[in-house]
């Protein structure tokens, strides 16, 4: 993965997006905040999650990054929240 990734999620509202592969550090940096950003992760190789983020971490509430560190390695998952305007983030690993 290069380092850092940014991802456009404009495409992604209303749905889960894998932002990382097989990780146990990351960071994410919010390019916009005027979207309403979700996260969760699954162990490397899982399904991909398909409900609404009800167990989902709200993330970027008063911060523009958050960082997670994991063991065993994970997949990680943004959800964008409907009415977001230009929702786009940075990945740092």
């Amino acid at each position: 993965m290069a380092n850092p990734l940014f991802i456009d999620l404009t495409s992604g509202i209303g749905q889960w997006t894998k932002i990382a592969s097989s990780i146990s550090s990351m960071t994410v940096h919010r390019n916009t905040s005027s979207a309403i950003y979700y996260m969760t992760y699954k162990t490397a190789g899982e399904a991909a999650p398909t409900a609404v983020p009800i167990v989902a971490q709200w993330i970027f509430q008063n911060k523009n990054s958050e960082g997670i560190v994991v063991s065993p390695a994970v997949d990680v998952y943004i959800w964008v929240a409907e009415g977001a305007i230009d929702p786009a983030i940075e990945v740092h690993t």
